[in-house]
């Protein structure tokens, strides 16, 4: 009687929704498709080219500032009909160079202006309220410092403002340093799906997505009738999103235009990221999923939207599946090979194969038909469950309404230099450590039992674990101060 609870009132129920949440990723591949030459195109062009303001939030950004604004200095756009606003908070000096900076391009004839808060109230979403406040342009375009502004990015983005419901034009995101390292070749292809399959379905059948902090331009009545930024949560990117497109504003997605930015190449700065991210999404979906289900917005719409908002709630399925799966199969492996074995089995390898078909796809539409398409995928599947103990965190800290500060991700300029983030990500690796001993545990324990069958479950879980902390343990001993 236990072992059949332990199969059907735990297990079962569990890679249900799991599968649940990969079926939803396949229907995205579907529609995508269904969709894919639905390419946005402005309905008409502007006449005499609007003014713009674009805004590009800093935090002691020292490695990657000269970089940005060198970019945004570059805009094909008349330089008379755009203005930067360098809305730098830095406390660690590296104003001074912005300064330096902005004076120089101010000298070539640009309208570049350095504006610098003492009070960093609501972080990022308070450096983008403060300096709208002084924003002359109609439309605002936002880019966060690691980018490069691609070159025809106004002239691609602000036509589509010519219809008086589009509200704002989200770029995709390019990646400059992908080849750095396994752990960067792993971000790329699950940004790709994100960045690719999912923004292209959600944009393309009429479902809400979400401006993504940076590498967007927004029609400045939008932010304003939306509520305007607000610093509640980590995410005021996708929580002005959805307010935005819940007071009827549409929004466009144009795969083609491409920004290059830096992804984190170390552990410690991925972390750091991805809690931001997670924590983020859940507050939004504690906040807004009421006012989504009592929107007018179709059934299907809410179900996407709750399904979009609920993503990183899939961390707690991951890590209790991982840990779960062999001492269930361990204790109930007869009972299971009597009755349900296959079953089992068609639902890991379904889940398995579905997942990596969506980021196959994604990362051959991303770039194009290549073997690291087909390689990069497995190694995120296999080794990616590890990344779930610091979403759970993340979660938690949501569900608990704890209250963090904004953690920036720091900037290495592709360099390779070690910089430690600001995350306090200590209590995370004692607990990948914990279940990374777990899984040594379970192992010695198949042999010790002579069940050699369970240890290809053992070689799907074990790894991303192992991997993770082997990289932690790397990092650590990079970032140790060297004795003299």
């Amino acid at each position: 009687m236990l072992i059949r609870s332990l199969v059907f009132g735990v297990y079962f129920p569990l890679l249900t929704v799991i599968s649940l949440f990969v079926l939803y990723k396949i229907k995205m591949v579907a529609v995508y498709f269904i969709t894919r030459r639905k390419t946005p195109i402005p309905t008409k062009r502007f006449q005499s080219l609007p003014f713009v303001t674009i805004q590009l939030p800093l935090y002691n950004e020292s490695e990657v500032v000269e970089r940005l604004l060198t970019s945004a200095a570059e805009l094909d756009y008349p330089r008379n009909l755009f203005e930067v606003q360098v809305l730098d908070d830095s406390t660690d000096g590296s104003e001074r160079l912005s300064r330096r900076l902005v004076k120089r391009f101010r000298k070539q004839g640009f309208q570049f202006e350095l504006i610098h808060r003492e009070d960093r109230k609501d972080f990022k979403a308070g450096a983008l309220a403060h300096g709208l406040k002084y924003a002359k342009g109609e439309f605002v375009a936002v880019f966060d410092s690691d980018f490069i502004i691609p070159r025809h990015f106004l002239r691609e983005t602000i036509h589509f403002f010519t219809q008086p419901e589009i509200g704002m034009v989200q770029a995709r995101w390019g990646f400059l340093n992908e080849a750095q390292s396994l752990l960067t070749r792993i971000q790329s292809t699950f940004l790709n799906g994100h960045f690719v399959i999912e923004h292209c379905s959600r944009s393309r059948s009429g479902n809400f997505f979400n401006f993504n902090g940076t590498a967007g331009i927004w029609r400045k009545d939008t932010i304003s009738d939306a509520g305007g930024w607000e610093g509640d949560t980590l995410t005021e990117d996708l929580d002005l999103s959805y307010r935005a497109q819940l007071k009827g504003w549409r929004f466009v997605y144009l795969k083609d235009l491409i920004a290059y930015s830096e992804l984190p190449p170390t552990l410690d700065a991925y972390n750091g990221q991805q809690f931001r991210w997670a924590k983020g999404m859940v507050q939004v979906m504690m906040k807004l999923l009421g006012r989504i289900w009592t929107h007018p917005a179709s059934l299907y719409q809410k179900i996407d939207a709750s399904i979009h908002l609920g993503t990183f709630m899939g961390y707690i399925w991951s890590v209790l599946i991982s840990l779960i799966t062999l001492p269930i199969l361990a204790v109930a492996k007869e009972y299971i090979d009597a009755h349900f074995f296959h079953l089992a089995l068609f639902f890991v390898i379904t889940n398995f194969l579905m997942l990596y078909l969506f980021y196959v796809v994604s990362d051959i539409e991303a770039r194009g038909l290549k073997i690291q398409s087909f390689v990069y995928p497995a190694c995120l599947i296999f080794l990616g469950v590890g990344f779930s103990v610091n979403g759970i965190f993340a979660v938690g800290d949501a569900l608990k309404g704890r209250k963090t500060p904004f953690i920036r991700t720091p900037k290495f300029n592709c360099t390779g230099m070690a910089i430690k983030s600001e995350n306090n990500a200590g209590p995370v690796y004692g607990v990948l450590g914990v279940v990374a001993l777990y899984f040594v545990a379970m192992i010695v324990y198949i042999f010790a039992v002579k069940k050699p069958s369970l240890l290809m479950a053992a070689a799907f879980f074990a790894p991303g674990y192992w991997w993770l902390l082997w990289l932690w343990l790397r990092e650590r001993t990079a970032l140790a101060p060297k004795k003299s």
